[in-house]
């Protein structure tokens, strides 16, 4: 009890010293109250305590700090993001010492309140990260704030975020939008794939980012997305709806000798949404599909399902591999019409399961984009 006593009388001594600095050269006034306070002989261990965090010194300092009316700001430079991120998480502390946050690192008051907030409630994780990130953590931390995402206390998520910030500057400008910033979410984890991530969730949101993504900053960060969007749509889809196109040929030639089929029998589809197990569901890049007359009605034979990828060794998503897996598919586009008509009629959910699902082919290119390299059954 004495020691803590004097801890605090200590710190008090501190505080007033560094009162009657000035609060100029954060270092030097450190130092000095340390000095006035503890003796020369102390000096160093109470720095290092308060700055590197001991929850015993530190408790004291910010029971001090937290009930003085000082702007104590010049200590930016002797506490570690870590220590600065503890001060900050203490629900005791005057805005004084949070305004270390708001002039050093920039904080507007709006996020610097939501961060105190963040802080209080995430526990030694976030702290930690900060610790870690510093500045960089912060952008991260921002983008999530300015959409209202509470994904902004997943600490593994900001990292991969922060790193990202790191390695393109002018990356945080296109998060800005929110379609952008929700589409991130979704490759995140898997960037050299993001195009046949997104390219794989209805609406087309692979083409929507490729066109918000046009004019980036950070233009090799989306080139995925934009040499996904080149090959699919610019390349392949017009070369197999034209079926006396060398690119079609390959593919009826392959699918002929994988299969057995004669592609020029079969309708030609983009763009299907496939349901399976329920409500899961894929969408097909491609989808190749014989039609016969049951009884005067039009009624599915057989498909083949062709997925377009940037590299021979691009894996299908997991969406597209349960899809693979699945004994029988249903349609879940409302109404499709064929890009190359056969028998010309429209894909509907109203439609009977497939029974068939054991014809995929892969069509691939060598990054760029811009020519099928080769074909892959699947």
């Amino acid at each position: 009890m004495k020691n803590r006593l004097q801890h605090y009388l200590s710190y008090l001594g501190l505080l007033i010293a560094f009162i009657v600095s000035g609060f100029s050269g954060s270092g030097e006034v450190f130092g000095a109250m340390v000095s006035a306070t503890e003796g020369e002989k102390d000096r160093g261990t109470v720095f290092e305590h308060v700055v590197n965090g001991d929850a015993n010194y530190l408790d004291d300092f910010v029971t001090v700090l937290g009930s003085t009316p000082t702007k104590p700001a010049a200590l930016a430079a002797d506490l570690d993001p870590k220590t600065a991120a503890r001060i900050a998480k203490g629900t005791e502390l005057s805005d004084g010492f949070i305004s270390v946050f708001k002039n050093d690192w920039g904080i507007p008051s709006p996020q610097l309140t939501q961060l105190k907030s963040d802080l209080a409630s995430a526990g030694d994780d976030l702290m930690n990260f900060f610790a870690d990130k510093g500045k960089n953590g912060l952008k991260a931390w921002e983008v999530a704030f300015q959409h209202g995402d509470n994904i902004r206390l997943n600490t593994g998520f900001l990292s991969n975020l922060s790193k990202y910030l790191d390695d393109y500057p002018n990356l945080k400008p296109d998060l800005e939008d929110l379609d952008v910033f929700n589409a991130y979410k979704k490759i995140a984890d898997d960037v050299e794939q993001s195009y046949e991530i997104l390219d794989d969730v209805e609406g087309n949101l692979a083409l929507l980012i490729s066109q918000k993504t046009q004019n980036t900053g950070a233009p090799d960060f989306w080139k995925w997305i934009h040499r996904g969007k080149k090959f699919e749509k610019d390349l392949v889809l017009p070369k197999f709806k034209n079926r006396s196109s060398a690119e079609y040929l390959q593919l009826k030639n392959k699918a002929s000798t994988e299969f057995g089929v004669d592609l020029n029998q079969y309708d030609m589809y983009a763009q299907v949404q496939l349901k399976h197990n329920g409500s899961d569901y894929f969408v097909a890049d491609q989808v190749y599909i014989k039609w016969v007359d049951v009884n005067g009605q039009q009624v599915i034979d057989d498909i083949v399902v062709v997925e377009n990828k940037l590299k021979s060794t691009t894996r299908l998503t997991t969406n597209q591999n349960a899809g693979k897996a699945a004994s029988s598919l249903e349609v879940r586009s409302v109404n499709l019409s064929p890009e190359s008509a056969v028998s010309g009629n429209n894909l509907t959910n109203q439609l009977p399961s497939i029974n068939t699902n054991d014809k995929w082919l892969k069509v691939y290119d060598s990054e760029n984009g811009d020519v099928i390299s080769g074909i892959d059954k699947l």
